[in-house]
């Protein structure tokens, strides 16, 4: 059976993502879990003896199922083992946990508080398996449980070639490969996508083909649009002429932004420093603004612009400023800038034009050439996370995995 199939009439086959993955601790839990999915299946599953914490382990390297099991049996600090699970998978990723106590209060705080999909304890029923895994499978039409989705982060300069895609592209790089979460960059520079240059990648028509007719969108659109950047990295960009004219949909980046969320645990948008309406709605449903502005009087006249624009109703915290270039021959002192700003940039990044260019020719991170580069980097995904708190889940709201349905990326 087809993983699309196990999730339901509604789901798109993911290549490389198994349908079932579970981690029980004792032969007689797996042998009776085994047994339920496959009378709920026939197959799509993979069943290995272990832990939650072996398989936060396995999810580190590989791709998440569409439903993954984990046993908490003999964990004291169970929540804090299923935060580090939460930051390593899909964000709809279905999760079962299995324990070995019969208590109400572990229930609600798992279910609850954590927003796991189910909590089961041993002796585990056959019946009582079967009859769990059928909604989650898609056998049974399940309740509605809200939305699902990651972080949506908008990054915009405050005017032109202020390095802004050039931070989207070491945040994305950073937050897959350091933070191990499955992260997409959607580039609207749809006539000069930077980040594919800098990436030495070749985008195509696709996105503009997702912005004209998002009626198409879906996981299969995805599959054939987004490039493969890095393990857990993609991007989505284009590579359109001059005069190529977008009749884009009202309804594209709503369109586009929730089918993203579905799929990633963070989706970084590279919003060009001149927007148009179409580019404005993006900024509008984002969780965090980012703003980068060069130590200059036109950067920080073009601030003051963004400063100026009205709180999306999606928003987290208030908008990010990164000071870029630090250092620029002629630049305002960061004294000036704060007088004239009355502000103080959350972000300073130094300004490294040679590093800049000689890591874009090589395809390589500046971050990699450059620590001050690398701190500052760091220090902006510590911001983005500081408006809710903390760099891993918190438990508010839908709870820890309810949450990385809907904002879930780092700390959402």
């Amino acid at each position: 059976m087809s993983a699309s199939e196990a999730k339901g009439d509604n789901a798109t086959p993911v290549p490389g993502r198994t349908g079932v993955l579970g981690f029980l601790a004792d032969a007689t839990s797996e042998e009776t879990t085994r047994t339920a999915l496959a009378t709920v299946l026939g197959g799509d599953f993979e069943l290995r003896r272990g832990s939650v914490r072996d398989a936060v382990r396995h999810l580190e390297r590989g791709p998440s199922p569409l439903l993954l099991i984990v046993d908490i049996t003999g964990i004291d600090h169970y929540a804090a083992a299923l935060e580090a699970l939460a930051l390593v998978c899909a964000p709809d990723v279905k999760v079962l946990v299995v324990g070995d106590r019969n208590d109400a209060g572990i229930y609600r705080t798992l279910v609850r508080d954590l927003g796991v999909d189910e909590y089961l304890y041993k002796p585990l029923n056959l019946e009582t398996v079967v009859r769990v895994l059928r909604p989650m499978l898609g056998k049974d039409r399940p309740e509605t449980r809200g939305p699902r989705g990651g972080k949506v982060v908008a990054v915009v300069g405050a005017r032109g070639g202020v390095g802004a895609s050039t931070i989207v592209t070491e945040l994305g790089r950073h937050l897959a490969g350091k933070a191990h979460h499955h992260t997409v960059m959607l580039d609207l520079n749809l006539q000069s996508s930077e980040i594919a240059l800098m990436l030495g990648l070749q985008a195509d028509a696709g996105l503009r083909a997702a912005f004209e007719k998002p009626d198409r969108l879906d996981t299969l659109f995805l599959e054939r649009t987004a490039l493969r950047v890095a393990d857990r990295l993609d991007l989505l960009a284009a590579e359109e002429t001059v005069d190529a004219e977008l009749r884009a949909d009202p309804d594209a980046p709503d369109d586009l932004i929730d089918l993203l969320r579905q799929r990633y645990n963070l989706v970084i948008v590279d919003v060009p420093a001149f927007p148009t309406p179409l580019h404005l709605r993006f900024l509008a449903l984002a969780n965090v603004r980012i703003v980068v502005l060069e130590p200059t009087l036109s950067g920080c006249r073009g601030l003051l612009r963004y400063r100026a624009l009205a709180a999306g109703k999606a928003e987290t915290r208030p908008p990010i400023y990164v000071l870029n270039k630090q250092g620029l021959p002629g630049g305002l002192s960061s004294r000036d800038l704060q007088k004239a700003l009355d502000l103080e940039p959350e972000c300073v990044l130094p300004f490294l034009p040679k590093t800049v260019v000689q890591a874009a020719n090589a395809g390589r991170s500046v971050a990699e050439r450059s620590t001050p580069f690398r701190r500052g980097i760091e220090r902006l995904a510590h911001e983005i996370a500081a408006g809710t708190g903390s760099v891993r889940p918190k438990r508010l709201g839908g709870g820890l995995f309810g949450r990385l349905r809907l904002t879930r990326a780092i700390g959402g």
